[in-house]
């Protein structure tokens, strides 16, 4: 959450549990007596947060939402934006912070808003809600294994989910209709990345469109097809190399599945995006933890 602190030397009765996936989402159970969490955190690494709470009452205020936070409901936010959430009484919680390297291209339409809920208005997002609240209750107890399946399935529903109600596509019109179009395009291409040959126009002839207008559909999302196809396939490397689901395939091996046919480009391209090689990047492998609130970028003052 984008928060900075107000009061950090007042004490504050609470609990928190977190863990990170291989990619660096950060899981965290929060239990805390009635507090105010508000401002920004400008040094956090961009990305996306959502908090569900499990137990007790909260109201949350943003510039774009002023709202009643209950169980069953799931706030999502942009980090680096001012807000403030203000829990009435005791409250269990789970929070997630996604950078935004995990969700990357995939955030395929900008949101309309830094701030938003999911109220559980569709079975996608009361799946949402339900793969939340059992994160919440068995937090401790995944493996590396589990973590990296959680992280992919949390990290699909919620870039679906968006797309739906928080961004281009939910505008309606010409803008709704682009957004739609760029999602499908987007989608039918991450089927594709591991095809070394994959070109604009094998892409063209698979969604029924010219060239041209695939050209032009990208360039209105600020990417090149070939800028978005090379992140595409950096960012599935970047995952897979530190996720213990492939720690057995090798560096090439894992470049070539992903579309990649050189191991020397692979290497330079990846330290170019990364500042750092495949190899320093595997090194990384294991899952990480945090026992404060500070870590998160969470800071607080006592509630009244």
């Amino acid at each position: 959450m984008p928060f900075a602190p107000d009061s950090p030397s007042v004490p504050v009765d609470g609990r928190i549990s977190v863990v990170a996936t291989p990619m660096g989402v950060q899981l965290a159970r929060i239990e805390a007596s009635p507090l105010i969490i508000e401002g920004k955190e400008a040094d956090q690494g961009p990305g996306l947060w959502l908090l569900l709470i499990s137990e007790g009452e909260a109201e949350f205020k943003s510039k774009d939402l002023c709202a009643a936070i209950r169980p069953g409901r799931v706030l999502f936010g942009v980090t680096r934006h001012d807000s403030k959430l203000e829990l009435k009484t005791s409250c269990r919680m789970i929070f997630i912070r996604i950078p935004t390297l995990v969700i990357g291209r995939r955030m395929l339409a900008p949101l309309r808003n830094n701030t938003g809920l999911f109220k559980g208005e569709n079975s996608l997002e009361r799946i949402l809600i339900s793969l939340l609240q059992e994160i919440y209750n068995e937090l401790e107890k995944f493996t590396k294994d589990e973590l990296a399946a959680i992280e992919t399935s949390l990290v699909d529903i919620i870039v679906t989910a968006l797309a739906t109600s928080g961004g281009g596509r939910s505008k309606g019109g010409a803008m709704g209709a682009r957004a739609a179009h760029f999602d499908r395009i987007c989608q039918m291409l991450e089927s594709l990345l591991g095809e070394p040959e994959l070109t604009l126009d094998r892409v063209a002839r698979e969604t029924g469109v010219s060239p041209r207008y695939l050209q032009k559909i990208f360039s209105q999302e600020n990417y090149s097809f070939s800028m978005y196809v090379r992140e595409r396939r950096l960012e599935r490397c970047y995952a897979d190399l530190i996720s213990p689901l492939y720690s057995q395939q090798s560096i090439t091996q894992v470049a070539f599945r992903w579309g990649f046919s050189s191991s020397a480009h692979f290497s330079r391209t990846f330290r170019e995006r990364f500042g750092v090689s495949p190899r320093q990047h595997r090194q990384k492998l294991g899952v990480k933890s945090a026992s404060s609130i500070k870590e998160l970028g969470l800071n607080y003052q006592d509630g009244v």
